[in-house]
């Protein structure tokens, strides 16, 4: 019961502080001004970018396949996918619940330890994070003439503005917090055997090793080439989301694909906000993008940013109940399957 009640409170809150950017994003604009944009938009371009997003998450789900297979299990490309895609029908409830839930239902289908599927997880995402950096970083130094005063008002001016005495008790504080993270660290290895026979204790061992095991699976890749290509395929397939989505409006299509990692880039930020599948934080990032850097009409700015967020939404909750659909009756069938073979001996 208090689990119940806990989930059902952390959703209102992610739910609440999604509604509250996405009403920042919008506040300001009539709907009547937002329909007649949405009218005129050609929406075969908005299916491009679908079907390129999901030849995308398909990428993820054989790369991610890639990191199990060297560590030994054998699972089918097709169960990571519908479990990929379950995993983000599930971020769009509950923030980061996605990557919990895609790792329980291969461990569940293929016998495979939960923790060790679950590290080759935190390590794919690690790898996300690194690669979402690279693309921030040459975002700013392509179009620097363009960020330049974008990321020093509203990133490097807030940073260097609060970095007076307040500025130094945040650094002395993260110091601190690092510390008392490697003294931790430091004596929950030190007291393991110990530790191990708590139930709490036990559970971050095994994750832990998992982690560990996820790291070294990258070292072990036996097609290191497939895991780039398909590395590769992932982000070029986000970017690609958003450069086809510009040609929906007449006012985006000038659009270069540059243009499309910047928003990419940026816009990322907002989807791994503690909000519902992004929802308001991306819209908020996005339309502000748009309208300073871009010097976009506020209206068209606000109208692109829920397309291309909308379409890809639509296509997850999509996805997943068909995904979850597949694995119930792959299941079943497994489990009339196992009960014949019981009967026959």
């Amino acid at each position: 019961m208090k689990k119940n009640l806990l989930n059902i409170a952390k959703y209102i809150i992610f739910a609440s502080i999604g509604g509250g950017l996405f009403w920042l994003a919008v506040r300001n604009e009539d709907p009547a001004n937002i329909r007649e944009i949405l009218s005129e938009a050609n929406y075969w371009w908005v299916l491009l970018a679908v079907f390129v997003a999901l030849f995308s998450h398909l990428s993820r789900a054989i790369r991610w396949n890639l990191l199990l297979r060297s560590m030994g299990y054998q699972a089918r490309n097709a169960t990571t996918f519908w479990a990929v895609m379950v995993g983000y029908f599930a971020n769009l409830a509950v923030p980061r619940l996605g990557e919990v839930t895609r790792a329980g239902i291969v461990s569940k289908s293929y016998s495979i330890p939960v923790d060790k599927v679950f590290g080759t997880v935190i390590v794919e995402r690690l790898l996300d994070l690194i690669c979402l950096v690279v693309l921030f970083i040459a975002a700013i130094l392509f179009q620097l003439d363009l960020l330049g005063d974008f990321v020093d008002k509203n990133i490097l001016g807030p940073l260097s503005g609060k970095m007076s005495s307040s500025g130094l008790i945040l650094v002395g504080a993260m110091i601190f917090l690092l510390l008392i993270a490697i003294l931790v660290y430091i004596l929950l290895k030190r007291y393991q055997e110990k530790l191990s026979g708590y139930k709490m204790f036990a559970l971050y061992y095994r994750l832990q090793a998992g982690f560990l095991e996820g790291i070294k699976s990258i070292r072990q890749i036996k097609n290191l080439k497939a895991f780039i290509f398909h590395t590769v395929i992932i982000w070029l397939g986000y970017i690609s989301m958003i450069y086809f989505s510009f040609f929906c409006l007449p006012e985006t299509s000038h659009f270069n694909f540059v243009d499309a990692v910047t928003i990419m880039a940026i816009g990322s930020f907002g989807v791994v906000a503690p909000a519902p599948g992004g929802i308001g934080a991306y819209q908020f990032i996005v339309t502000m993008l748009l309208i300073e850097v871009y010097k976009l009409n506020s209206t068209v700015a606000v109208t692109f940013a829920n397309i291309s967020f909308f379409s890809q939404w639509l296509m997850m909750i999509g996805m997943g109940l068909i995904s979850l659909l597949v694995l119930f009756f792959i299941s079943k069938r497994k489990k009339s399957h196992e009960n014949i073979g019981n009967h026959s001996e």
